[in-house]
């Protein structure tokens, strides 16, 4: 059950992030972030596990979304290379900087679709891993940081594979 949950909360978060993104005319000069300039918005991370062997990832566009009803924020990077697309969502509490244990608010998730939809689905469980935000800009600036851990999920219906994420980073240009 809580599994479905927090696959229903990233699937939400990911469908909103990529409707603004989607809505918000792209630059692709780097803009500013708290007087630092971080570059393009990307993403990027490598796993191990259900039949990845250092499989890097590199998202060329991220976006993030700041919710202050819900109080917290959500990052969504995609891409596509071949038939298969690739998406990965990351939730935090709050608007600020600093290091969130993975937990029922601190969420990462990484879809994989093919041509016959979705081919493998994970999503980080309590104290699997650890997300930091080491910068948070306002609206038009980025938000980026680090994260790493394991992922649970897999093919359906095995969904207990597990993947190691390791130098998972992002910079997510911020559009709310």
């Amino acid at each position: 059950m809580k599994k479905n949950f927090l696959t229903g909360r990233v699937m939400f978060v990911l469908f909103t992030i990529l409707i603004f993104g989607a809505c918000k005319e792209e630059s692709s000069s780097p803009g500013p972030d708290n007087g630092t300039n971080v570059g393009l918005a990307t993403a990027s991370l490598i796993i191990n596990g259900s039949g990845y062997i250092n499989r890097t990832f590199s998202f060329s566009v991220a976006t993030g979304v700041h919710s202050p009803v819900e109080n917290e924020t959500g990052i969504a990077a995609g891409l596509s290379s071949g038939t298969d697309s690739v998406a990965l969502v990351i939730v935090f509490p709050g608007n600020q900087t600093g290091t969130f244990g993975w937990s029922d608010t601190t969420v990462v998730g990484l879809f994989v679709y093919g041509t016959g939809g979705i081919q493998k689905t994970f999503t980080s469980y309590d104290g699997s891993g650890s997300t930091t935000v080491s910068s948070f800009g306002a609206v038009g600036g980025f938000i980026s940081g680090t994260f790493s851990g394991k992922l649970i999920g897999g093919t359906p219906p095995n969904t207990t594979d597990t993947v190691t994420v390791s130098n998972g980073s992002f910079s997510a240009k911020r559009y709310y």
